[in-house]
């Protein structure tokens, strides 16, 4: 039979703090630094996969679409060729890459080529005389890549 006390008990008259009772009393249920991550529907997101040849090692690949949203950290993606698109938001970061519309771009870019040009021995005079001739040849020989306007390639 047991009297319902530890024998630290009946021989101190108090409970003692073990390191497991300080372990518990110090525990905080939440992580302080855990963040809510909600994700929006539509939105793209990033998924931590492993590599296939390498399956220790793992990476974010996509940007995936988020399709729609099923429960409190369950998501369903746009990803091809899979049985199952459902993660939970464990595996996920949000996709900062901002978005460029390439159509936008203008080509002014107007380099000072040309100046240097004129006078390339002014640019060179740290350069010993042979490594002087030898860029000044290259120049001669190259001259039409060396444009004030950039060419596509």
């Amino acid at each position: 039979f047991s009297l319902g006390f530890s024998p630290s008990e009946l021989i101190l008259g108090r409970n003692i703090r073990g390191p497991l009772k300080v372990l518990n009393e110090n525990w905080v249920e939440e992580d302080e630094t855990a963040k809510d991550r909600k994700f929006n529907v539509g939105g793209n997101v990033l998924l931590f996969l492993p590599i296939r040849k390498f399956p220790l090692q793992a990476k974010y690949q996509g940007p995936f679409e988020i399709l729609s949203k099923i429960g409190d950290v369950n998501y369903i993606i746009a990803k091809l060729n899979v049985v199952c698109n459902t993660v939970t938001c464990d595996g996920v970061k949000e996709d900062e890459l901002p978005k460029h519309d390439l159509g936008e771009l203008k080509a002014d870019i107007k380099l000072n080529n040309s100046d240097v040009l004129s006078d390339p021995s002014s640019k060179l005079c740290h350069l010993l005389q042979d490594q002087r001739s030898d860029v000044m040849c290259l120049l001669r020989e190259f001259q039409p890549i060396f444009g004030d306007v950039p060419q596509p390639s």
